[in-house]
This record gives structure tokens, C-alpha cells and sequence, in this order.
């Protein structure tokens, strides 16, 4: 009744909200330890029934063993939606996860530690494949990932989880950026120094950037808006006219010299890219 008496002062007149946790009742010294980890237990108890903040006691509390649901399968997903920085993905399974496991079953506080354990274990096991290449970030995120308790509450727990999903994702999402970026400007690089090549083709440009050339077929479409055969056809135009400009070469010399192995398929290309042909650009340019 004086815990109770106390909370409801604290409550009324000063706006403090606490929760009060008992364990059983001690006469010596060596039974301390025991009653402190008796409230703890009952701490956790109430954060995990999402307690309204009234005093648990420990005799009172839940001694159901129900085991927590958490399939090899459902961490599996987990783990591949977090790699590819999918989070709206992660987000669910992990709602699905504390549904399945808070609204649908009875744990016992020390099952929901349990589950609370293996859920950050996964996160941990992630951070520890190095997806994460600053090592700073990797160590903020790793931090903050053990410091999650219980005790905090059920719903502080899946917020946290869930910002902490966020993180990891948007930092995965924009390595992923800066990679593929890379790999566009390796292939334009690639491009550009053999574009006079008549038999260039899209499998040594892809042995030359590393990938495959599917990926990076895919991939230059995604990012440009065109395929690399387009971007090709343009570097070599831009070159012809060039030449068509500043040198005394012949309309087949620069198409040898650009790339193309007959110079009817020069002028078409040509005429596509730029609405005229060679012979017009060079007229016109001239005078």
C-alpha cells in the first residue's frame, strides 16, 4: 500500500510515471542477489505484457514456458531482405515476428528475452558479414543493437529494431548506388577507348568493367535511359564528326577509323544520330 501510496503522489503531483517491479522478500544478505533478479524478471515480465505501470510482483507474474516462434526460415528472410536494403520488407517480417510471438502467444518474460536475443543475434550476424563498409557506422549500429533491453518495453523494443533496420538498409541502398555508378562510368570509360574497334563487343566490354554481361546490359539501361549499343553509336559519331570537320580524311577512312566496317552502315548511323549525313555535315560545316 505505501508503494502504491507513493506512486500515485509521484503521479498526481509531480507528472512522474514510474513502474515498480518486487521480488520476493529477503532476510540476509546472500538473499539480495536472489530478490533483485526476482524483480528484474518481473520488470521484464510487465514490459513484455505491455503493463499499464503498476506495481509486478514477482510471485504474480506468468510461468508459462510457451517457446517463442522464430523459424530459421523467417531469419533467413530477414537477413536477405536487409542485404539488398529492402525496408519496407524488413519492417514487416519484423512486425509479423512480434505479432506472432506478443498478440498470439503467452511468453514468459524469460522466453521474450530469448526472442529479443535471437532477433538482435540476426542483426549482429549481419553487421558481422561486413555489408556495411564504413566501420564506423558498423560499429555505431552493432552498439546500439546490443544496448536494446526488454525492459524497455515491447514497443520501444520494435521501434528501436525498426530504426535500426533503417539505418542499416539506407546505408546498404547507398553503397549499392555508388557501386553501380562506378560500374556506368567504367563502362563508358571502356567504351570510349575502343569505340574503334569494329568487332567492340558487349562481352569485352563486360570482361573489361568485371560483370557480366546481362548485369551490366541491365544495369546501363536502368541508370541512362539507353543501351550501351546506343552510347557506342554516339561516341563513334561524335568522333566521326570530328574528323569530318578537321581532317582531309575520306567519309569510308573515318568510318574504318570509327569503328565501322562498311561505310553504307556509317552513313546510316550517322544520319540516325545527327539528321544528316557525313557528306552533309562536312559541306556545311565548311563553308
Amino acid at each position: 500500500k505505501k508503494i502504491a501510496g507513493l506512486r500515485a503522489i509521484l503521479e498526481t503531483e509531480y507528472r512522474i510515471s514510474i513502474s515498480v517491479s518486487v521480488g520476493s522478500s529477503f532476510h540476509s544478505l546472500s538473499d539480495i542477489s536472489r530478490s533483485f533478479e526476482e524483480a528484474r524478471r518481473a520488470m521484464d515480465y510487465g514490459a513484455a505484457a505491455s503493463s499499464d505501470g503498476s506495481i509486478t510482483w514477482y510471485h504474480e507474474t506468468w510461468k508459462e514456458t510457451t517457446t517463442y516462434y522464430y523459424p530459421i526460415d523467417q531469419e533467413m528472410r530477414l537477413l536477405s531482405a536487409l542485404k539488398v536494403g529492402e525496408t519496407l520488407e524488413a519492417k514487416r517480417i519484423v512486425d509479423q515476428i512480434f505479432v506472432q510471438n506478443f498478440a498470439e502467444r503467452g511468453l514468459s518474460a524469460e522466453m521474450s528475452q530469448q526472442l529479443i536475443g535471437e532477433i538482435k543475434g540476426t542483426i549482429l550476424k549481419l553487421i558481422d558479414q561486413k555489408v556495411i563498409q564504413d566501420p564506423d557506422e558498423s560499429e555505431h549500429l552493432k552498439n546500439r543493437t546490443v544496448q536494446i533491453m526488454l525492459s524497455e518495453g515491447v514497443e520501444q523494443v520494435r521501434s528501436e529494431l525498426e530504426e535500426i533496420i533503417e539505418q542499416i538498409c539506407e546505408l546498404i541502398v547507398r553503397k549499392k548506388t555508388e557501386k553501380e555508378n562506378e560500374t556506368v562510368d567504367k563502362i563508358r570509360k571502356s567504351v570510349e577507348a575502343r569505340y574503334g574497334d569494329a568487332n567492340l563487343s558487349l562481352y569485352q566490354i563486360a570482361d573489361s568493367v568485371g560483370r557480366p554481361e546481362k548485369y551490366i546490359s541491365q544495369l546501363y539501361k536502368e541508370q541512362t535511359g539507353e543501351p550501351i549499343s546506343d552510347y557506342l553509336e554516339k561516341v563513334r559519331i561524335k568522333h566521326a564528326s570530328g574528323l569530318l570537320f578537321d581532317s582531309n580524311l575520306t567519309i569510308d577512312e573515318i568510318a574504318a577509323q570509327v569503328g565501322y566496317n562498311s561505310s553504307h552502315s556509317f552513313r546510316r548511323a550517322f544520319k540516325r544520330v545527327l539528321g544528316v549525313s557525313p557528306s552533309l555535315y562536312r559541306k556545311s560545316t565548311n563553308e
